[in-house]
């Protein structure tokens, strides 16, 4: 068998940056690719994005080495069976990020062998085209937001996301109330702060938001303050979704024990790989908690990846916009037709990833 891992960065059409209060402006995506070859022509690819540290805690230039210790530490020599039952057991010691990069290649790998597509192999059954919510960033314009509002509507989003806590609150309300103006009633809307307010300023801005009809607020407490978060949520009229909260399984149970109406956000890079989503997702709706099948601004792999990952749940929530507008991906371009996300009905994860591609590095190659 032999791994290698490709750098490259990912940048979307119209100069758009991605904006959160937690990441600030963002002009390009640093990806990672992970390629495991089985030895008799098989082959499976997993992506994650490195400049995420506000969220993994993990510098981007740790990465790499990262996904090569998590690798060098797995029973290769065994074959792909006892690779995959052992993966589990590198947690907490090897970080989400490396594991994240490993269990998406596996699984495409394992798809990809099996002829299945991978949502068949996460428990789930395969559709061409699942809806998906589109977002709109801070640090623009009040009229290139709205009309990049009114062009999703245009478009088939039916779900839109206004991210919050970069600008004064009174600010962010007079936009919300502009965007709610554009795209009219039927449109659903969720706010994201980022871990921008205190308890008080949330319940307060949650009663102010109420009127117009938000389908969540996600993540408005400090990240990891789950008493805040929980104390908020009892009291806000707009139910609440942690995200950057849920980082580890300790994570997952407090929200757990929260029960109904809150809801959790789950991404790969976060949970560890497709199937740790996908098993904790299924964990916290037995519980009552709403989930949202979702990710980071990624690349096409990493995006398809999620798409199957929501193919399998079905969940009310999905965000699955990371390959909107992406230029020259590696893995070619993901389709987004009448607001959903769509995948051809193939083996694996689906995308081919080109590894001569211009622009990628080839950072590392490990035969076991």
């Amino acid at each position: 068998m032999r791994l290698r891992l490709y750098g490259g960065a990912l940048r979307y059409r119209g100069g758009l940056t991605v904006f959160t209060a937690l990441s600030g402006p963002v002009p390009a995506l640093d990806e990672r690719w992970l390629v495991i070859e089985d030895g008799e022509g098989g082959q499976g690819v997993g992506e994650v994005r490195a400049n995420i540290a506000f969220l993994t805690h993990t510098p981007p230039e740790q990465v790499p080495g990262l996904v090569r210790a998590a690798a060098a530490a797995l029973p290769w020599r065994e074959g792909v069976a006892a690779v995959e039952a052992a993966l589990p057991g590198l947690a907490p010691a090897h970080p989400a990020i490396a594991r994240a990069a490993l269990d998406m290649a596996l699984l495409d790998l394992a798809a990809r062998r099996a002829g299945q597509p991978a949502a068949t192999m996460l428990g789930g059954q395969f559709a061409p085209a699942i809806p998906t919510n589109n977002c709109l960033f801070g640090g623009t314009s009040d009229e290139a937001m709205l009309a990049t509002a009114r062009r999703y509507a245009a478009e088939g989003f039916r779900s839109l996301k206004l991210r919050m806590g970069v600008e004064p609150f009174q600010r962010d309300l007079e936009r919300l109330a502009q965007v709610r103006a554009s795209v009219g009633p039927e449109m659903r809307l969720a706010v994201d702060v980022n871990g921008s307010w205190s308890v008080a300023e949330t319940i307060e801005r949650a009663a102010a938001m109420a009127p117009y009809g938000l389908d969540y607020l996600e993540q408005p407490t400090a990240v990891g303050d789950w008493d805040a978060f929980a104390v908020a949520g009892r009291a806000s009229p707009i139910p609440l979704m942690a995200d950057e909260s849920l980082t580890d399984a300790a994570a997952l149970e407090r929200l757990a024990g929260l029960g109904a109406p809150f809801l959790g956000h789950l991404k790969i890079v976060k949970a560890g790989g497709p199937r740790p989503l996908v098993a904790a997702a299924r964990w916290l709706m037995a519980a009552g908690v709403g989930v949202m099948v979702g990710q980071m601004n990624e690349g096409v792999i990493a995006t398809a990846a999620t798409v199957h990952c929501a193919l399998a749940l079905r969940p009310r929530h999905t965000e699955l916009y990371g390959a909107y507008g992406l230029l020259a991906d590696p893995a070619g371009s993901l389709v987004y037709r009448q607001g959903a996300a769509c995948l051809p009905d193939a083996p694996g994860i689906w995308p081919e990833f080109n590894p001569a591609h211009p622009g990628l590095s080839l950072l590392w190659e490990f035969t076991p």
